[in-house]
């Protein structure tokens, strides 16, 4: 088996505040080439490819508090990703790796933050988009086989991941790399701090810790929503028609699926089960006319059986996120006075309402299935909630919401 030595964080080298390197090494397994039934059979447009990776990268908002993000870019290229030297080893080896499993783009986000100690703090992010859970599996594989780890922090996340720690070989900073693959994507976060001290070291696991499980959320989320879904092959002239559906077996790989589904809880006392009258749009099961608030703990704890689904409902609206395509409104409709019935109303029309935090909404469309969430607080997975994808929403008043089956918490 040929394997090769990484310098960990070689890409401190390339930061102005940094001197000398990290004399961690970083063994590699030898990786198979992808065949090209593995291969995506054509790459994504570039301008495509690059806004699938932007989907990935994460607000300033999402890193420890202070954050200053100093570089922000995609790569659709080996050689711009070996440039990057994300992993240090001054080598064509990453690019080339990606390259032969068939990535599309890479996103690459820097973010400085507070001084520790009088020391330079940063948290650098890689999140790379492959044609297939296989292929991202693979380049997890590569990324994650580290030879000297002083500790390997654990992570409150739904997905396969590798973390460690350590000190520089010459004792002058401490990082912290986190690995990570999920679907057809595959992220790295790495958390550094310029002084090598065990208080230094946690500052660092700390903050790459908190990244990771925010861009764990973030990926889930984008891979529900098909944000980072690679596109369907294209039919060849020669092509041999596909067997029938009764006898087809399905291709691995083909196409992205979203991450690991938390187990249902029971569901909540005295919350009505819809009944089937109608099918959803995608078949996927029975619907009633319209679903309500009255229904959504039967929605919550299935959120994929119920895909297509009309809803008209009512919530607060506690916050939204930018994401690719449109914004998602973020509302609870707290039928018993809770804080876990949440919904992520995704609006991709043209015309977007400005709601502001804290209002009584209406929202109406289609369930589109669960959609992975963290706890803002810890940064940590919190379970799966509906996504509904917008036909109309807009703010109404507290009485009106609550007529729906709203309550205010």
């Amino acid at each position: 088996m040929n394997t090769h030595k990484k310098k960990a964080l070689g890409l401190l080298a390339s930061l102005t505040l940094m001197a000398g390197s990290l004399g961690i090494g970083h063994v590699a397994p030898a990786h198979a080439r992808v065949s090209a039934a593995t291969r995506a059979p054509a790459d994504p447009p570039p301008a495509v490819a690059i806004a699938h990776a932007l989907a990935l990268a994460l607000d300033v908002s999402a890193f420890p508090a202070g954050g200053v993000v100093l570089h922000k870019h995609v790569d659709t290229t080996a050689d711009a990703l070996t440039a990057d030297n994300f992993f240090g080893d001054n080598s064509d080896t990453q690019g080339t790796t990606y390259d032969e499993l068939g990535f599309s783009a890479s996103l690459i986000e820097k973010v400085r933050l507070p001084f520790f100690d009088n020391q330079t703090r940063q948290v650098w992010l890689v999140a790379t988009i492959f044609p297939s859970p296989e292929a991202a599996h693979q380049a997890f594989l590569q990324d994650s086989s580290f030879s000297v780890c002083d500790a390997s922090p654990a992570l409150n996340v739904s997905i396969e991941y590798l973390s460690c720690a350590f000190f520089s070989s010459d004792n002058s900073s401490s990082a912290d790399y986190v690995i990570a693959d999920t679907g057809n994507v595959e992220f790295a976060v790495v958390g550094f701090v310029g002084e090598a001290t065990v208080p230094a070291r946690d500052r660092a696991i700390r903050d790459a810790t908190y990244v990771a499980q925010q861009e764990a959320g973030h990926v889930l989320h984008a891979l529900a929503l098909n944000f980072v879904t690679p596109p369907p092959a294209a039919p060849t002239a020669t092509a041999a028609p596909p067997p029938p559906a009764a006898t087809a077996t399905p291709a691995t790989g083909a196409t992205a699926t979203p991450g690991p589904r938390l187990v249902a809880a029971p569901a909540p006392t005295g919350v009505a089960t819809p009944v089937p009258t109608a099918a959803p749009s995608g078949g996927a099961a029975p619907c009633p006319a319209a679903l309500h608030n009255a229904q959504w703990g039967a929605v919550s704890l299935s959120p994929d059986t119920y895909a297509g689904c009309t809803v008209d409902i009512a919530g607060r609206m506690y916050g939204t996120q930018v994401i690719a395509g449109g914004l998602s409104y973020d509302t609870q409709l707290n039928p018993d006075g809770g804080r876990d019935w949440t919904v992520f109303a995704h609006d991709t029309n043209a015309n977007r309402p400005s709601i502001a935090n804290g209002a009584w909404v209406r929202i109406q469309g289609r369930v589109q299935g669960p959609v992975a969430a963290d706890d803002p607080a810890t940064g940590s997975f919190a379970g799966n909630v509906p996504a509904v994808a917008v036909t109309q929403i807009g703010a109404i008043t507290a009485a009106q919401a609550r007529a729906m089956g709203a309550d205010n918490g």
